[in-house]
């Protein structure tokens, strides 16, 4: 026999649509943290890479380069082209990374490679993941790391 009133009631439905949701956040919330932490590790690459070419820049070039850091966390990279003149490039850090520092607003690399000063930036994420973009005093060695210094 069949019965005309069989079927799937709506809160039987509800039930069925919120679980599928609760197991789709559940699952995606690993793919979420994958892609922060990917563009955490992209905006340290990029800045250290710009403190490399400003390091390499001031040497080849035998003229002082910098990198001019805002408030907001984005910050300038100025070197100079072949007829000397600075050419300036702003860097915008993506939505969701906050920076912090210690090193000063303008962070200069003389024609011998040294920097102004060592220090630390502190790149994080929404989450609070931190990543390290360190440059030693006396080398000039810029590099990233997931632990502060020791020195710092």
């Amino acid at each position: 026999m069949h019965n005309p009133q069989s079927g799937v009631s709506l809160m039987e439905l509800l039930v069925v649509m919120f679980l599928l949701s609760l197991i789709l956040l559940i699952a995606g919330m690993p793919l979420i943290n994958l892609v922060t932490g990917s563009k955490l590790q992209a905006t340290a690459r990029e800045l250290a890479s710009n403190m490399r070419l400003a390091q390499r820049e001031a040497i080849s070039r035998g003229l002082a380069c910098w990198i001019r850091f805002y408030e907001s966390g984005n910050y300038r990279l100025s070197i100079p082209d072949d007829k000397g003149e600075y050419i300036h490039k702003l860097v915008q850090l993506p939505n969701g990374i906050t920076v912090h520092r210690n090193l000063p607003t303008d962070l200069y690399f003389l024609p011998t490679g040294a920097p102004s000063m060592g220090g630390t930036v502190i790149l994080e994420s929404e989450q609070g993941e931190k990543l390290y973009v360190i440059l030693t005093p006396a080398t000039g060695r810029v590099r990233v790391s997931e632990e502060p210094p020791e020195w710092d």
